[in-house]
């Protein structure tokens, strides 16, 4: 063999030698899966050993199955469970995941969170199964399906948590976000039943709020929805339980549906419209604790005491609500304020003095 010719193929085997060596150094693969239903993906067994797996900004794929751990995600990412076959539903389940705390709320509380998301950038989950059952945790943590921590923007979309119940702390989804930069949350066509503290909790502890939260089109068959952040909630379905506007900059609830509920306004400058609430059977369908808020066009049906409570708050703009079969229509309304709704069959229009 010609010396050009050996030199040239030493070169070729050392660069192929090289190249091979360097394998395990290669970046993770931008799309991987949980289980096996997808051809010609990387493969892992566990959605916690996919998460380690994938390249930042990447997909997790989670096949239909059932997934007994704790998942943490502390790189932006895509977790999304898959259709396969005639299976759809992927889930992710506390019995036998030996959960632990493995987080801490910008409130100061020990969270379990089933799925962590704690990634500074974006993480996106949909199409998730979240189930609590067996959880066997003690009243010292709150125990939560999804976990949106402090840092992390992203959607959680078709996400259904259920049974973060059994301490009296359970939350079906939380997010989160305290000091420093803006982020921005969006929960969408999620359903949360059987947990025993809040359906969705939303909350800063900065005054303005650092996080802009997006709250619709989600089903919550118990508590409800608690929202201490800037943003809206929108054509959401709530069943035995509240929508609550906490301390926050500015907030809309609008177009949502209450069964054996009511909306509190606990927060400055609120807009609630186009709401329907049925069947309160509180002291009042909509509570007024605050000021500044505009109240227009809600339907509140079957009161069992009251529509409308002002509390004696002044400044709330209230008008072109339908008010019907109830005790009362609107209670302790500020001297001097006029107040035009439409009432059907009930007994006191306006009762309780400030």
């Amino acid at each position: 063999m010609k010396p050009f010719k050996r030199f040239l193929l030493l070169a070729v085997c050392l660069f192929w030698g090289l190249f091979l060596g360097m394998q395990p150094l290669l970046a993770n693969p931008s799309t991987v899966q949980a289980g096996t239903c997808l051809h010609g993906v990387a493969s892992f067994p566990t959605i916690t050993q996919a998460v380690a797996g994938v390249a930042p900004g990447g997909t997790v794929n989670v096949c239909p199955g059932t997934y007994a751990e704790q998942v943490n995600i502390f790189i932006p990412l895509t977790l999304k469970g898959v259709i396969s076959g005639n299976s759809g539903r992927a889930v992710i389940s506390a019995s036998g995941a030996n959960l632990s705390s493995n987080v801490d709320s910008i409130f100061g509380d020990p969270i379990v969170a089933q799925v962590l998301a704690d990634a500074a950038g974006t993480v996106n989950i949909s199409n998730i199964t979240v189930d609590g059952l067996g959880n066997n945790q003690n009243n010292l943590v709150d125990v939560v399906g999804v976990f949106c921590a402090s840092g992390t923007s992203g959607t959680v979309n078709g996400v259904t948590t259920r049974f973060q119940t059994g301490n009296g702390r359970g939350y079906g989804i939380w997010a989160e976000n305290g000091a420093g930069s803006l982020h921005s949350v969006t929960i969408e066509n999620s359903y949360v039943r059987d947990v025993d503290n809040q359906g969705i909790f939303i909350g800063s502890n900065q005054r303005p709020p650092t996080l802009t939260a997006t709250v619709k089109g989600n089903t919550i068959a118990v508590q409800g929805i608690y929202d201490e952040a800037a943003g809206s909630v929108t054509n959401n379905i709530v069943a035995n339980g509240f929508i609550s506007a906490g301390n926050a900059a500015s907030n809309a609830l609008l177009s949502n549906n209450i069964t054996f509920g009511l909306i509190v306004v606990s927060q400055f400058g609120a807009t609630v419209k186009f709401n329907t609430i049925f069947n309160s059977p509180s002291d009042s369908a909509i509570a007024l604790n605050s000021s500044k808020a505009t109240v227009e066009s809600n339907t509140i049906v079957g009161a069992a005491v009251g529509g409308i409570a002002f509390a004696c708050h002044t400044g709330n703009a209230v008008s072109g609500n339908t008010i019907s079969d109830a005790l009362v229509g609107i209670s302790r309304v500020p001297s001097g304020q006029s107040v035009t709704n439409t009432y059907f069959n009930v007994q006191f229009i306006r009762m309780g003095g400030c």
